[in-house]
């Protein structure tokens, strides 16, 4: 099935409560219930004064029930990368050096 290609990914799935869990997929059953390891669970907070923020905390090993499942979505793999234009092996001109005489 398309699933089995997933097994090992790290997947975001989001919940009917608006929360999303972000973790490895291990396992999917008849019923849609989806099990994730490695979890982190997020969801939005507001402070006294109204302004809005993520809380995270670390879940470990997570049963999500089919009927909360509101979408599952492939998260991107994370790069060496962080922004900073200093990416281990990216950018290069292919490794041909361009100079031979």
């Amino acid at each position: 099935s398309r699933m089995e290609g997933l097994l090992g990914e790290t997947l975001k799935v989001t919940l009917t409560d608006g929360r999303f869990v972000v973790g490895t997929f291990q396992c999917l059953d008849k019923k849609k219930n989806f099990i994730l390891y490695n979890c982190e669970e997020t969801r939005r907070v507001s402070d006294e004064n109204g302004v809005e923020g993520d809380a995270k905390r670390s879940l470990g090993l997570v049963m999500v029930p089919g009927k909360h499942l509101v979408s599952v979505e492939l998260e991107e793999k994370k790069t060496p990368d962080d922004g900073d234009g200093a990416s281990a092996g990216g950018g290069g001109g292919g490794g041909d050096g361009g100079g031979g005489d």
